[in-house]
């Protein structure tokens, strides 16, 4: 008899009824695993089929798929002071903003404040660019009994020595330039440059604006290097750039790395080309379908949702593990030498506690979906749904895919598989903790105790932190800013009601410069972020 007759049998009968001496009831899972791998076994080139147009359905977004560093996909929603700046900004326009220092000993002469002229003006023409601050055309404000005046700082380039230090002690004696535009050695000045922050939830790519905008700026602050300028560049919309510059390259360098290991893996249990190249060729469709997936539904893939990938490798690996462990040669032997039949009785003992597996810990990843992170729910939604596709192609393309190769090629000996070195090392381990079981107790109670006595993990916001320190430019660059603005130093403003306010209105042409210069007059207390060019 049969075990799907058995099944039948069974099925039919009084549930009241125990099921005869000697046997016994078969559960409804084991139904289930043995009538989807009969069904697998026996309808290969459909189920085969049927993967592939799955997979191609969402491989044809793959196109779609946009990596993007935006400093919004890591801020708490629902979060009270997210509310507020999301507010705050409505009313407040802002705009993002990037630094351009450079130190030089005579920076108060006139060829160098020419210089320092020249290139704010042709700052202030790259498309993209809102504003440009610097010494030659930030406010200078001087105020008097009972009113100010506001002119640009450099609004003529002095020749004399004496005029030239005259406007180097009105510079490092003005405490909104201070460490803004200008260190207090006065031989180090910067550049600020503005550029429009789009909306949270916009469509534009940030990142594809902040390249151009760069590449226009680089292309301007060429000709200054080539003379031997020593330019540092830094800021949030800089760190934003290079943080995806350095993403996307070590996707293309590790990437490959995992999938090769992984395959390593594969080659060095099995000493199978065959299953070598079906495995390769299930996590490859598995990666394409689950970034696929990515670009179907605009999931952009930043530096949290970019850990999916070698996280889909190494899940996929275990199922298709699980099937080529079992290839047992007794198992072809028992069913006549048929492959489609042998399968089927593989899949019976796998394919439960693989789907079990998949599905559990694709509920783990789906619960980051709630998170109040965007770049955190994104992860979470393609890490649960890549298990969905690795158990799919796995039990859709990896396992009837075995029925068209040789059996006697794939399934292997017992006794040749306990020669390997894997397996002689697990008996190794099994036979030691057999012997001695109190050693591996001490060694976890040891391991315990070291874990709970050593420090504890550290946290830094620093987001220096993560970039290469063994990069020359970068630090160059940490080393102008962190010497030159290193700290802030506070300005204490005073508010006075309307009514206490002087009644001598200004004259026209001082509240118009005023009103014109206010935009260039700012003061800012940290840099954003820090990166080179």
């Amino acid at each position: 008899m049969t075990a799907v007759s058995f099944g039948l049998n069974l099925t039919s009968m009084n549930p009241r009824q125990s099921p005869p001496p000697g046997l016994a009831p078969v559960l409804w899972r084991d139904r289930f695993a043995e009538g989807v791998g009969r069904f697998i076994a026996n309808r290969a080139g459909w189920v085969v089929l049927g993967t592939l147009l799955f997979v191609g359905f969402f491989s044809a977004f793959l196109p779609q798929v946009t990596p993007k560093n935006d400093s919004y996909d890591f801020v708490v929603d629902r979060d009270p002071a997210t509310d507020f700046f999301n507010k705050f900004r409505k009313i407040f326009e802002k705009d993002e903003f990037f630094v351009i220092a450079y130190r030089q000993p005579d920076l108060f002469t006139e060829p160098r404040l020419r210089e320092l002229k020249e290139l704010t003006e042709a700052l202030e023409k790259v498309e993209g660019v809102t504003d440009v601050v610097s010494l030659s055309n930030v406010a200078d404000m001087r105020g008097t009994a009972d009113s100010f005046e506001a002119d640009d700082f450099l609004v003529t380039i002095p020749s004399s020595p004496s005029d030239l230090a005259a406007l180097r002690r009105r510079a490092l004696a003005n405490p909104l330039y201070d460490r803004t535009l200008l260190s207090p050695d006065g031989q180090t000045t910067a550049i600020v440059v503005f550029s429009p922050i789009p909306p949270p939830g916009s469509d534009r790519d940030i990142e594809k604006e902040i390249r151009a905008l760069l590449k226009s700026v680089n292309k301007i602050l060429a000709p200054y290097r080539a003379r031997g300028l020593r330019i540092a560049v830094a800021g949030w919309p800089v760190t934003t750039y290079f943080m995806g510059e350095y993403m996307e390259a070590d996707a293309r360098l590790f990437f490959p790395i995992s999938l090769i290991l992984t395959l390593v893996a594969i080659w060095f249990v099995f000493r199978n080309i065959r299953l070598f190249f079906i495995a390769a060729l299930g996590i490859v469709l598995t990666l394409m379908a689950t970034l696929g997936l990515a670009g179907l539904a605009n999931i952009t893939i930043n530096n949290a949702s970019i850990a999916v990938v070698p996280l889909v490798m190494a899940l996929a690996l275990s199922d298709i593990i699980h099937i080529f462990t079992h290839l047992d040669r007794r198992l072809l032997d028992e069913s006549g030498g048929r492959p489609r039949e042998a399968l089927g009785r593989v899949l019976r003992m796998v394919l439960f506690p693989c789907l079990l597996t998949s599905v559990n810990t694709g509920i783990g990843f789906f619960s980051y979906t709630f998170n109040s992170v965007m770049a955190i729910r994104s992860f979470g939604w393609l890490a649960a749904t890549g298990m969905i596709f690795e158990f799919i192609v796995t039990f859709g393309f990896v396992a009837p895919l075995l029925t068209y190769f040789r059996a006697d090629r794939i399934y292997r000996s017992p006794e040749d598989h306990k020669t390997r070195e894997i397996p002689r090392f697990i008996r190794w381990v099994h036979g030691a903790i057999t012997r001695h079981p109190w050693w591996p107790l001490l060694l976890c109670v040891a391991g315990l105790a070291w874990g709970d006595g050593s420090p504890g993990t550290s946290r830094s916001t620093r987001t220096w932190r993560n970039f290469s320190i063994r990069n020359p430019n970068f630090v160059r660059t940490l080393i102008l800013f962190g010497t030159t603005w290193r700290g802030s130093k506070p300005l204490t403003l005073f508010l006075s009601p309307p009514e206490t306010l002087s009644k001598t209105p200004l004259s026209s042409s001082k509240s118009t410069r005023s009103a014109k210069s206010s935009k260039r007059t700012r003061v800012w207390t940290r840099w954003w972020g820090l990166a080179n060019t």
